[in-house]
């Protein structure tokens, strides 16, 4: 059958990370893949306002609850980054995770959501990559494909224009 994504599964990855290399799992990934994307932004999340990097916005949680850690999440989820050094690996990789050749086009869409968090990250078949990194979680599952969608049609609107607007009069 069809691979289905885990949390359990990304996070055992991560400790036979570790066990194998015998490095942290943080300096593995940044070693290995986001040196050779250009990324630089890769760091993990810490619990709590208080602890936060500097580069990291806050998470809404309703109610304001902080006892969501995403600290303890590392490699399922506490990983955190912009969104320009996400799109810095998608210049290198398919989110699947297989070598991207360069200039190589196709079509990729991952969706994230994390109490106060929601991401997308997406490869276009005209070659335009994108993430968006947001500190709220939709209350529906469809927002997802709702940003994906009025994201496209504006990137769509940006790079093609209607030949009427184009055109001098």
């Amino acid at each position: 059958g069809e691979p289905q994504y885990s949390n359990f599964g990304y996070c055992t990855l991560g400790r036979v990370l570790e066990a194998k290399t015998g490095r942290a799992y943080l300096d593995f990934i940044r070693a290995t893949v986001a040196a050779p994307c250009g990324v630089t932004s890769w760091d993990l999340s810490l619990r709590g306002r208080e602890h936060a990097r500097t580069n990291e916005v806050w998470y809404d949680l309703r109610g304001g609850r902080e006892d969501f850690d995403v600290g303890l999440m590392d490699a399922h989820g506490g990983l955190i980054s912009t969104a320009e050094d996400l799109c810095r690996f998608m210049a290198k990789f398919w989110l699947t995770g297989d070598p991207r050749l360069p200039g190589a086009r196709g079509s990729a869409v991952f969706y994230g959501s994390l109490p106060g968090t929601t991401a997308v990250a997406v490869q276009r078949p005209d070659g335009l990559d994108y993430a968006a990194l947001l500190n709220k979680r939709g209350i529906r599952e469809e927002w997802h494909t709702l940003l994906h969608q009025r994201l496209d049609a504006a990137l769509d609107a940006a790079t093609h224009p209607p030949a009427a607007a184009t055109s001098a009069k």
